[in-house]
Order: C-alpha cells, then structure tokens, then sequence
C-alpha cells in the first residue's frame, strides 16, 4: 500500500527542492546578452552618427572659416552711375543737352584696405571656427557622458529588474511556506505578516524599477534612435578610466569646456587686432567721366576719400581697450574654471575609487557570506535546527546582497561615464590649448 504524502507537506518538500537547485546559483537570473545586443561602443556611434549638435558645430566653423577666405580680399569697387545738374525748369526744363552744366556721369570707386587690417579680420574669422570646433568638442564629450550613462542605466535597471523577480519568487514561496508551518502551529502569526510585508515591499520595488526601466529606455533612445534589441551587451570594465592617464600627462586644460574658454579669448584678443586695425582710415579712390552735350567739352574727375577719426583717444583706442578687457575676463574666468574642473575631477575620482573598494569587498566577502550563510542554514535544515522560514530569509538576504552590489556597480557606472568621456578619444583639440595667464600682452597702440 502506497503512502499518502499531506499537501502541506507536498509543497515544502517541493519547495525545499526548489532552494537546493538555486542555492549558490544567484546569477542564473541575470540573462546572457544576445549576440545581437547593443554594446556601448555602438551605442556611442550611433549617437555621434545622429547628433545634430555636432552638425550644427561643424556648419558654424565652415562658415567662419569661409568668411576668413573672403576676409583677405579687397572690397569690391562701386560703379556709380549719375545725372547732374538737371533743369527742373524754364524753357528747358528737363532738358539733357541744353545747359551746358547738365552731365551723365559715370565713375568707379574703390576702397584700399590695408592688407594689415585685411588679415587680422581673416585671422578674427580663424579664431571663430577654431571656438567653433572646440565647441563642438564640448557637445561631443556631452553627448557621450549622457549616451554612456543612458545605455548604464538601462541596463542595470533591467538586471534589478531580473533580481527583483527572483526575490519575489522566493518571496512568495517563503510566505507559502509559513501559512503552512502556522496551519500546523510551527510558526506565528507575526512572521507569516512579516512575510507577506516583504513580499509586498519587493512587488512595490518592482513597479518602481520598471518606470525606472522605461524612462531609461526613452533616454537611451533619444540618443541613439529606435532600438532595434532591449538587449544590451556586457558593459566594459569600470576600474579603468582614460581621464587618469590624462591627467598624470599634465594636460588639464584638454578638457573640452576649459578649451573652450581659452579658445574664446584667443577670439577677443583676434577682436582686439581688428579694432586696433580699424584705428587706422582706409582710403577710397574714385574716378568720374562726366559726359556734356555738344559744343561742350566732357570733364573727367578724380578724388579720395577717408574717414575724419578726429576722437581717436576715445573711440577707436576705447574699442580696442575694451576688447582687451574682455580677453581678461575670459583668462581669469579659464582660471577659476580649471580649479573647479580640478576640484570637481578630483571629488570623482575619489568617489570612483572608493565605489571600486566597495565592490570587491562585494566579491569577496560579502557575496560569499551570503552564500555561506544560505549553505549553513539550509545545512541546519536538514539537521532540524532551524526553520524552512529561516532557509528562506538567508536566501533572501542573498539575493539582497546581489541586489546592493548591483545598484552599487550602477552608481560606479555613472561615474565611470563622467570620468571615461571628459576627454575626447584622442584629447586633442584644433589650436594650441596652453592656459594663457591674465594679462595685457598686447598694449593699446
């Protein structure tokens, strides 16, 4: 005759089977990447590919940089066509060839810019698409920090998401598992309502992590366009980051937003060449052929003209002192600048640092713990020393450990992300970024 196995005692001995085969096999939640993920290194050219920004940046330095051409070349000469000294009465009153005063004239006129002046608005237009180009280093290094902590975000909440659901699984196990003891008065009230609230907690958890996943999603998208996979690839190693070995070289001044700032005070001091320039008149000629009716003889003019700068003092040098100053400005604000941008480097680095310290304790000590622990009490388990409850919590608490080392891997990420696209791939930049001390080097002439 066959034995009869209770219900209740059907489902723990299931249940019991179900903590073996997961026990120590946390990871299993975490899905392998398709071979058709989306990695990283795609995801930032597929952003770069889409940018408008960078299309923008490189549109306003071909124009700056057409306008440099067109700079060098002289104006172009004014023909001048004229009717004078017209009547406009008496007997011959809008007569052409009566009035031996009436001419049809016609001149050319041509103004002399000095070839000085010439190339310093050429060289004006240079610094322009040169600031142009660094500006479009600035949006670069954006896009990729914002790309790069999109696609982190993404896929990190969608490992939360994995975890949580193995946590809710054993969640709801556990609280099966205590109705049971409690129907046959081996566990109290108060656990099976400590269970149920945790299981309630972890499914508020999960609501939280799939708007989490979503608005991920919708970031990641603006960047890159459509997805064509929700998979993702396996991310890079995050305890290498290209901003050190930036830094030990001593190339502070690199960093797209200070560049920046040196390379719009290379275009103030350019500024400040055109206005020193136009401190001196340009002349303009102009030749005139003025035809009369006959018996009159034609006459034929020439002349010059310049501008009267009879102030200059205060005019043409206040121009150029004020283009100095704003040179100035912009030295001290690159300054202060790279001592906040040192500063702020420095406060993420030591953060990236401390998170890598962090989680190799993770992997070291604090997962095995867990592990160690979930053995030893599924161990006393078996021994009758402890409760089925008490295998599920340790399990529990394994999996929330997993769950703290990922949200900490996550944060690093970020600043990973922060510190890896501070720099452009090659960290250089179109002129020389050397920082420019404050001062005058060029006196009001």
């Amino acid at each position: 005759m066959s034995r009869i196995v209770p219900p209740r005692r059907r489902a723990l001995a299931l249940l019991l089977a179900f903590i073996l085969t997961s026990l120590g096999n946390w990871t299993v939640v975490i899905a392998s990447p398709a071979e058709d993920s989306l990695s990283l290194e795609e995801a930032l050219h597929l952003a770069e590919t889409r940018s408008q920004a960078l299309q923008a940046q490189d549109a306003a330095a071909l124009a700056a940089r057409h306008q440099s051409h067109a700079a060098e070349r002289l104006p172009d000469p004014m023909l001048q066509l004229s009717l004078t000294n017209v009547p406009v009465n008496g007997p011959s009153r809008f007569s052409l060839d009566e009035d031996p005063m009436t001419m049809r004239s016609v001149g050319l006129a041509q103004t002399f810019t000095r070839k000085a002046k010439r190339q310093a608005q050429s060289q004006r237009f240079k610094r322009q698409a040169e600031e142009a180009e660094t500006g479009r280093g600035v949006r670069l290094a954006t896009m990729r920090q914002q790309t790069a902590q999109a696609w982190f975000a993404y896929y990190y909440q969608q490992r939360l998401h994995e975890l949580l659901l193995g946590q809710q699984r054993l969640a709801a196990e556990q609280v099966e598992a205590l109705r049971g003891a409690y129907g046959s008065g081996q566990a109290s009230l108060s656990a099976v309502l400590e269970a149920q609230t945790r299981a309630a907690e972890i499914g508020t958890r999960l609501h939280t992590v799939s708007a989490a996943i979503d608005s991920a999603r919708a970031r990641l998208v603006r960047w890159v366009g459509a997805l064509e996979t929700d998979q993702l690839a396996v991310p890079p190693a995050l305890d290498q980051t290209r901003i050190t070995a930036h830094l030990s070289d001593h190339k502070p001044d690199a960093l797209p937003s200070l560049a920046l700032i040196s390379a719009q005070r290379r275009s103030a001091l350019a500024d400040a060449d055109v206005a020193r320039a136009e401190a001196r008149a340009d002349l303009t000629w102009s030749l005139m052929y003025n035809q009369r009716s006959e018996p009159f003889s034609d006459l034929a003019s020439i002349g010059v003209s310049f501008p009267l700068q009879w102030n200059k003092k205060n005019r043409q040098q206040r121009q150029v002192a004020a283009k100095l100053a704003e040179a100035d400005r912009l030295a001290a604000e690159h300054e202060e600048h790279l001592r906040e941008h040192l500063m702020e480097v420095d406060v993420l680095l030591a953060q990236w640092r401390s998170n890598l310290k962090q989680l190799r304790d993770y992997e070291e000590k604090l997962i095995p713990l867990a592990a160690q622990r979930s053995a030893s009490t599924l161990s006393a388990y078996r021994s009758g020393n402890t409760s089925l409850a008490s295998v599920l919590k340790a399990r529990l608490d394994e999996l929330a450990t997993a769950t703290d080392k990922l949200n900490l891997e996550a944060r690093t990420a970020d600043l990973w992300s922060e510190l890896e696209f501070l720099v452009p791939d090659d960290a250089s930049l179109p002129m020389d970024n050397r920082a420019m001390a404050p001062g005058r080097e060029r006196e009001i002439q």
